[in-house]
């Protein structure tokens, strides 16, 4: 398995882990309820979570989970059949998901982004071209159950670049045991 792409997706455990759980709590309260979604359908339309904020607000989240770190955010462009390679679909940087935030996350570190995902998808669509000019290409293979489900081709865009073109970006770590805010 190639480590650098590998993003291990919501139907694993990871989505359950206590730093991501934190994360929503000290954004939404700790009265607010998650629910993990496990609908394939409303996976693929970029909902892995809700919280039920307690003024029964519903914010919608769809969950990227690298195992190893690399400081750049991959920017999935298109999905393949893991068989036949066949181009299967969009890939979330270029269809517009059903999500209010994107959460992204290095397991092996402990840390991610909470990252608005509306003024994230402006930026992505102001700056693709670009990015795809002189940013690395990537391949990369997304696993559900341990499993390839998917092979992805990727840009992989420096944090320091795209980040801070993002307003409302929220960086989380459990290193200290404290969400950073």
């Amino acid at each position: 398995m190639d480590s650098y792409n590998a993003l291990r997706i919501k139907a694993d455990s990871d989505i359950k882990d206590p730093m991501i759980r934190d994360c929503v709590i000290k954004k939404w309260g700790i009265d607010s309820r998650i629910i993990y979604v496990t609908d394939p359908d409303e996976n693929m339309s970029g909902v892995d979570m809700k919280v039920i904020t307690p003024d029964n607000d519903v914010i919608r989240i769809e969950a990227k989970i690298r195992e190893i770190f690399f400081d750049d955010i991959l920017l999935e462009l298109h999905h393949f059949n893991p068989t036949t390679n066949r181009q299967v679909g969009l890939g979330w940087a270029r269809k517009q998901l059903d999500c209010d935030y994107l959460i992204y996350v290095w397991m092996d570190v402990r840390k991610g982004y909470l990252i608005p995902y509306k003024p994230l998808s402006e930026v992505i669509s102001d700056n693709l071209d670009t990015w795809l000019e002189v940013c690395e290409l990537r391949d990369g293979k997304t696993f559900r159950g341990g499993k390839i489900a998917w092979k992805t081709k990727n840009v992989a865009v420096p944090t320091s670049e795209i980040l801070p073109m993002v307003p409302g970006v929220i960086p989380f770590s459990d290193s200290s045991q404290q969400t950073l805010f």
